[in-house]
């Protein structure tokens, strides 16, 4: 959810922080049903580089940061 987004100035990276690279290299082989199974909580540090909408509930958000991109789906 959009709610669930939080803008931090100061960042410390906490413990459940993975960079973009290190997002793919563990989820991009699960398969739909792994990734909704997940529950935990991770943090991405990156910049919001574009976020578009589609219809009045969907939304996209790119985060980029060290030449990776990571695509986010907000309902």
């Amino acid at each position: 959810n959009i709610e669930d987004i939080q803008i931090v100035q100061n960042y410390t990276r906490p413990a459940n922080f993975l960079s973009i690279r290190g997002i793919k290299d563990r989820y991009e082989q699960a398969t739909d049903e792994e990734l909704l199974a997940y529950k935990n909580r991770i943090t991405v540090a990156g910049r919001v580089s574009t976020i578009r909408e589609a219809g009045s509930k969907l939304r996209f958000v790119d985060i980029t940061s060290d030449g990776a991109k990571f695509q986010v789906v907000m309902r």
